[in-house]
């Protein structure tokens, strides 16, 4: 009886070499590896490991390849594995130079298998422990094919749920994610059913019932569909092609990344070196769509990046050089926040936690006492992996490392290195910018760029010295110093890889859509701003503080109601609510622009902040005046009404607060902060009109218009009606007396106009204020409005494009 169930073809450019018959009942093992050394299927090449992987049989008659740690990797189907169940048609290569071999399996005889392993519903699939990607199973019916799903039933649904037709298991992926539906007459529509992260065709997203053809590509998650094609996931594909890449700035007179061309296989590990200032950086924000290239292409997963940036962006994960974690909240509190603003917005509690185990897992900081241990409290080497766990929530199969390993010690960096090398065997491919050439140890391929942004190098990380004629890394970068030697190691690299001699158009700015619910990124973007701020214990205590200890000063050095009290309460509020929001932005620039890349959108996230800041700046309005209101004064003039005082001081410190995160907004780090506060809060001072009268008709009358101390004094003005002020008293002269006047006269401000004019319109009946305040707060609001405008400006402006 014929036992055989399986034949492997060797292939060599799509000639058989030799065919091997595996019986059921084999049970030794087929060892592919180097020639002359032993191998059952040995194979020419220094890029073969000696023993490089073997096939077995199983007892339920499976059979299985295994790579056995070599260097160059074992590919099923172009996905790298460690372990993988082999179907009929799957092809196996051998590192990815593999010169034309590869083996191809025929399965006589249906091997079983558990459906619960399967990645992709499609013969030939493979199926990879650990698994890479996560894959996809079909409810009911081992096809994806999503006509045959279509011929019993008039619509089917895709999602994430185990009761849609076809099921993706990814928590980018919605429960119910679209629906496709056949009409009597033929046609075929697919209906995106509100998702988070959208459904595509043709690489744009669809807002409604959109009709579809044979021809047309479907994306959900990483999966491409056709209605008559079986699913493909696009991860399997080459992870990035770079194809004549060139970065222009300064209104395109300085050119500081020149045709770069290169193309990096899926879970490849690839370091990029170069000497300062040569553009390692600028090339990776380049492939990861942060800062598009002027001209040329770059392919992620085989979809041009500029053109489809609204899908590939959640496949992309990026760690800048600075953490993208909050030091104030513990580790598990970052990733959970994380997990609410990117994740599919019907993931439950239970996968968000068992999300944040896998990532921690597979990082080696899954210890319970590092989980709630605050991020500022951790290690470099720690605070990096937070850094990277939150882009992994996501299922990145890119991942994009800025020198990570700058503030790591040696001992550090070896197990942060090994940790990310267990990712691309997990599926990522790791670009990861690196000055330092111990790192390389752990890579698979190296890129080198030169003074002025030229490619000088790109390949094993075996065969750079011979490549350079150099002794080791040091002279590596010597020989890369100028731009001279960068144009002299470009052209020998081209000589060895032809150029393709395509002429690439100047790229059209990237089109970020940022589609998310305002409503949801406010609330969660709210709550996490509010944990910020309260876990952060001590400034925040300090915070609340001032406002009693100056409320206190001003109770110890006026008895009296003057008008100094006035104008005192008005510099307070603009300090509060300036000075509690000039770091709020800058501080966390780095997290800012990372989730705006993303899908984070400006106006939720300046609302978060408006909100947390001015509950704050609520408390401190509070404590101020009830200790001024019940300290200050006599029998003569006492303040009156409370919540008068505590509103107009709230709408300044609100509105001062809107100009500390312009400050915030404009500056480029929290020292140049410092220097810019005094040049806000000195005119204010000044140009209050209590310090010295405002000459009338003069440029100092016309700028303090643009100052909330002169509203917010004379506001106060009128809230109050009487303060006193002494004089000399007229029998004797030598002493002062007290006389009770009207707070408003005797400010005596310049520009009545502006009431006259403002006075026109109602003030909305909000609360009972006194006459000709109302013009005081619409004078505050329209400059609330210039510096809201000029704030979104500058957040605008903090986008890379």
């Amino acid at each position: 009886m014929d036992t055989r169930f399986a034949r492997l073809l060797l292939f060599k450019d799509q000639q058989v070499l030799r065919r091997l018959a595996v019986k059921a009942d084999f049970k030794g093992s087929i060892t592919i590896g180097r020639q002359g050394f032993g191998a059952v299927i040995d194979l020419p090449g220094t890029y073969i490991s000696r023993k490089h992987a073997e096939i077995v049989v199983t007892d339920n008659a499976e059979l299985i390849i295994r790579d056995l740690g070599s260097t160059g990797g074992t590919f099923v189907n172009g996905a790298r594995i460690e372990e993988a169940i082999l179907r009929n048609a799957d092809e196996i290569v051998f590192s990815t130079a593999n010169d034309g071999y590869k083996l191809v399996v025929e399965l006589l005889t249906p091997a079983t298998t558990d459906s619960k392993h399967t990645t992709d519903s499609r013969q030939g699939s493979a199926v990879v422990k650990p698994p890479m990607p996560k894959g996809m199973t079909v409810s009911g019916r081992d096809t994806s094919d999503i006509a045959k799903l279509l011929e019993n039933k008039s619509e089917i649904t895709i999602g994430r749920s185990q009761e849609a037709d076809i099921c993706l298991p990814q928590l980018t992926i919605t429960r119910q994610h679209a629906i496709i539906k056949k009409y009597p007459n033929g046609k075929y529509t697919i209906t995106d059913l509100d998702s988070r992260n959208g459904t595509f065709v043709n690489g744009k997203r669809i807002t409604q019932e959109t009709d579809i053809t044979p021809n047309d590509d479907i994306f959900i998650g990483s999966y491409k569909f056709r209605l008559t094609k079986p699913a493909e996931d696009i991860r399997r594909k080459n992870a990035i092609i770079a194809d004549g890449l060139n970065r222009k700035v300064n209104n395109g007179k300085t050119t500081i990344l020149h045709d770069i061309k290169f193309r990096i296989p899926s879970q490849e590990f690839v370091a990029v070196m170069g000497p300062s200032g040569c553009g390692k950086s600028t090339l990776l924000k380049a492939l990861n769509g942060d800062a598009p290239a002027t001209t040329g292409k770059v392919l992620i997963h085989g979809f041009d990046l500029y053109e489809n940036y609204d899908y590939l962006k959640r496949m992309i994960g990026y760690v800048p050089q600075d953490d993208i974690v909050h030091r104030e909240l513990n580790v598990e509190n970052s990733l959970y926040y994380a997990a609410k603003l990117r994740l599919s917005g019907d993931v439950t509690e239970e996968d968000i936690r068992n999300k944040i185990d896998e990532v921690l897992t597979n990082l080696n900081i899954n210890d319970p006492e590092i989980r709630k241990r605050k991020v500022g409290d951790l290690s470099g080497g720690q605070r990096k992996r937070v850094s990277i766990a939150v882009e992994l929530l996501t299922d990145p199969s890119i991942l994009f490392l800025d020198e990570p390993t700058s503030p790591l010690d040696p001992e550090t960096i070896e197990d942060f290195l090994l940790c990310v090398r267990g990712l691309t065997q997990k599926g990522t491919t790791v670009l990861m910018v690196t000055h330092k050439p111990d790192d390389l140890y752990y890579v698979d391929k190296v890129i080198f760029l030169s003074k002025g942004g030229y490619l000088t190098y790109y390949g094993s990380k075996d065969n750079y010295l011979e490549f350079f004629d150099a002794r080791n890394v040091i002279e590596v970068y010597a020989k890369n110093g100028t731009v001279e030697q960068g144009i002299d190691w470009a052209n020998k690299l081209r000589g060895l890889y032809p150029v393709s001699g395509e002429i690439h158009r100047p790229n059209k700015e990237v089109d970020k859509v940022r589609d998310e619910s305002f409503f949801k990124q406010l609330y969660w973007l709210t709550v996490r701003y509010f944990n910020i701020k309260t876990n952060d214990r001590l400034n925040t205590l300090i915070l609340l503080a001032q406002a009693p200890i100056i409320a206190g000063l001003v109770a110890l050095i006026f008895d009296e109601l003057e008008l100094s009290v006035l104008f005192l309460m008005a510099i307070s509020a603009v300090w509060f609510g300036t000075n509690n929001a000039a770091k709020e932005i800058v501080g966390e620039l780095p997290i800012y622009r990372r989730e705006r890349m993303f899908n984070l959108k400006i106006m939720p996230y300046l609302f978060s902040k408006i909100l947390v800041l001015g509950f704050f700046s609520f408390v401190q309005v509070v404590s101020f005046v009830a200790i001024v209101f019940y300290t200050v004064g006599n029998n003569a003039v006492h303040m009156n009404n409370y919540w008068g005082y505590v509103g107009v001081m709230f709408y300044l410190a609100f509105s001062a607060t809107l100009l500390g995160l312009l400050v915030s907004a404009m500056v480029s780090n929290t020292e140049k902060v410092m220097t810019v506060i005094p040049i806000v809060l000195i005119p204010q001072i000044i140009l209050s009109g209590v310090i010295t009268a405002i000459p009338e008709n003069s440029a100092a009358e016309i700028v303090s218009y643009g100052m909330l101390s002169r509203w917010g004094t004379e506001s106060f003005g009128y809230v109050q009606d009487s303060i006193r002020s002494y004089m000399a008293d007229p029998l004797c002269p030598d002493e002062l007396v007290y006389r009770t006047v009207n707070a408003v006269d005797f400010l005596n401000l310049p520009g009545s106009f502006v009431h006259d004019a403002i006075d026109a319109f109602a003030l909305p009946e909000i609360m009972t204020v006194p006459q000709k305040l109302p013009a005081n707060l619409w004078a505050i609001t329209a400059l609330n409005v210039a510096v809201f405008v000029l704030l979104l400006v500058a957040m605008k402006r903090k986008d890379s494009v």
